[in-house]
């Protein structure tokens, strides 16, 4: 098993995925790599959104894996990783909301944060952060409506520790199909019975610009498939823009 065979432990970081990138770059990590903190005072989620952080309660780590930029449909299948980890714990019936959050009673108990960062040698990495609200007992006011944890959802506390070293042997599951050559394509039937994106009618946000459509189809890059009103068809990107429900923050 090569992810998690070397973990960095920190009482607190401002963010998992910043300490391991300065790791990256200064030379001393390597493909496989963890960093996992108690605490995190800044903590990113995707597009430069914030992620909130109640100390002891979720996991907070991030994972290194030296990976062409080309994949950068690895973040869905990380979000797969995560999902099969939660499920087994705790039997919750989770969805993946595209491209990687993970969604449980239309809130969100998961987020996934890929990075891409050139290695001192040359080589391409990516930092795969995942945060998992596990025994968090609240959420600030405005994130009530927004946001769950497994304690939340079944009134149980769960390990926090074991449930990395799930994470971090389901995560390399993947890794190892990945490195063998398996692309996308492999997994995108998994990725889309556990998408609750597909077929839903969606408002698209790009470059600060609005558009409602329905989604149709998952790419074999990873791409959603939206179709407009107009009947024309459109890939988007998972680093580039947000999708919201029609209906609230999901539906």
């Amino acid at each position: 098993m090569l992810i998690g065979k070397n973990v960095s432990y920190f009482t607190e970081l401002n963010s998992t995925n910043d300490y391991a990138k300065k790791m990256i770059l200064n030379g001393s990590a390597q493909s496989g790599d963890v960093v996992i903190a108690n605490s995190q005072t800044a903590g990113k989620g995707r597009l430069g959104r914030s992620w909130a952080d109640e100390p002891g309660a979720g996991l907070y780590t991030s994972v290194m894996i030296k990976l062409s930029p080309k994949n950068t449909w690895v973040t869905l299948v990380f979000g797969l990783a995560a999902l099969n980890t939660i499920k087994k714990a705790t039997g919750l019936p989770l969805m993946l909301k595209w491209p990687n959050d993970i969604i449980l009673n239309n809130k969100k108990v998961c987020g996934i944060l890929a990075e891409g960062c050139k290695h001192l040698d040359g080589s391409d990495y990516f930092v795969i952060g995942v945060g998992i609200n596990v025994n968090n007992k609240a959420f600030p006011e405005e994130l009530e409506d927004k946001a769950t944890s497994t304690f939340l959802e079944t009134g149980e506390s769960y390990s926090v520790t074991k449930l990395a070293k799930h994470l971090y042997h389901e995560m390399d599951y993947y890794y190892e199909k990945i490195q063998n050559g398996e692309g996308f394509a492999s997994f995108i039937e998994q990725y889309k019975s556990n998408c609750l994106t597909l077929n839903k009618d969606v408002t698209v946000i790009q470059n600060k610009e609005s558009v409602s459509c329905r989604v149709v189809d998952i790419s074999e890059a990873g791409e959603l498939i939206v179709k407009l009103d107009n009947g024309e068809k459109m890939a988007i990107s998972s680093g580039e823009a947000s999708v919201r429900g029609v209906l609230g923050y999901l539906q």
